[in-house]
């Protein structure tokens, strides 16, 4: 008997979708990862203990509660109508998707993705709305930019809400660009229910519970390949005025926390540095979009990348003219 054709062909492993030279140099970031590891313990210890101390004492106390809730409020029914309607007809989105959107706006990522994926499996909204939502719906909230970025990084709150407005407007332009070729919702206005019953509560809790770890790892993750990416560029590239802003670049390009850090301490304009800062939130980081993926089935990989590098684009135009236009050079 004939073998199939999955058969035939073996299996490629973890790695099998990168083919060629991206795989190989896939695989010796990964190699040289653990050799960093192993060669400077202190550094990862440490590394990893500043990571695990921004979860525990900044990221999770404000993400938790919001995703909790959020989580229970859409058990709920949902925005009244005069807001539902004009919102909805603007981005094409059901009465749920618009209560995901008011919350995600406000909270932080990867929020959107969450609430997106968890309308998904219970089936109150389709695949391509709850695609679309989690493609714009994860932003960097309030309370991060203004205390951690704008008041510790740049030494000024009014800087973190620059960015919060920019990236903000550039999520909200993306939205109605996607929403323009989109078909409309097909879902009938919900009731709700009058209290989210225990099996609800139970539910919300574990999967807020279980989202809260995955980000724990991404983020110990990409602080530790943050470090070990920086201490390899610094001993590959030569010194020059041009290595600081391109080491910040690709390290919010890695992990957005780390990358905001390193853009703040440029020596470059502020209209400039708010710019690349609007642009590394817009984006993100790769941390961020693969914590998005990890959210649940609502995320697409390519519809989520277009609309991060958007978002990373018209951020970055937004800050840099709001600077400008408050007088902040």
């Amino acid at each position: 008997m004939m073998p199939t054709k999955s058969q035939r062909r073996p299996s490629r492993g973890l790695l099998g979708g990168i083919r060629g030279g991206s795989g190989t140099v896939c695989l010796l970031l990964l190699w040289g990862l653990i050799l960093f590891a192993l060669r400077d313990a202190r550094l990862l210890v440490e590394t990893v203990s500043d990571a695990l101390y921004l979860c525990v004492r900044q990221v999770i106390p404000v993400l938790f509660p919001i995703a909790a809730a959020g989580g229970l409020l859409t058990c709920f029914a949902p925005p009244p109508r005069f807001i539902c309607r004009p919102i909805g007809r603007l981005f094409r989105l059901s009465d749920a998707s618009v209560g995901v959107l008011v919350i995600a706006l406000v909270s932080g990522f990867p929020i959107g993705a969450m609430l997106a994926s968890r309308l998904l499996e219970e089936g109150r909204i389709g695949k391509e709305e709850a695609s679309r939502l989690a493609a714009y719906t994860n932003n960097a909230s309030a309370a991060f930019l203004t205390g951690c970025v704008g008041e510790r990084f740049f030494g000024d709150r009014r800087l973190g809400w620059i960015l919060w407005i920019a990236t903000t407007a550039a999520a909200l332009a993306v939205g109605i660009g996607m929403a323009r070729t989109a078909p409309r919702p097909a879902h009938a206005r919900e009731q709700g229910c009058a209290l989210p019953t225990p099996a609800a509560l139970a539910d919300s809790l574990k999967a807020t519970g279980q989202g809260m770890l995955y980000l724990t790892v991404f983020v110990v993750f990409f602080a530790v390949f943050s470090t070990f990416f920086n201490h390899s560029l610094v001993a590959l590239l030569p010194d020059g005025g041009w290595t600081a802003p391109l080491a910040a670049v690709l390290t919010a390009v890695l992990e957005i926390t780390g990358g905001l850090a390193a853009i703040a301490d440029l020596s470059l304009s502020l209209p400039l540095r708010m710019g690349l800062a609007g642009a590394a939130v817009g984006f993100g980081g790769l941390s961020v979009f693969l914590q998005c993926m990890a959210a649940g089935r609502a995320a697409e990989g390519r519809r989520l990348l277009r609309a991060r590098l958007r978002m990373a684009l018209l951020s970055l135009f937004l800050a840099t003219l709001l600077c400008f236009a408050l007088g902040r050079h």
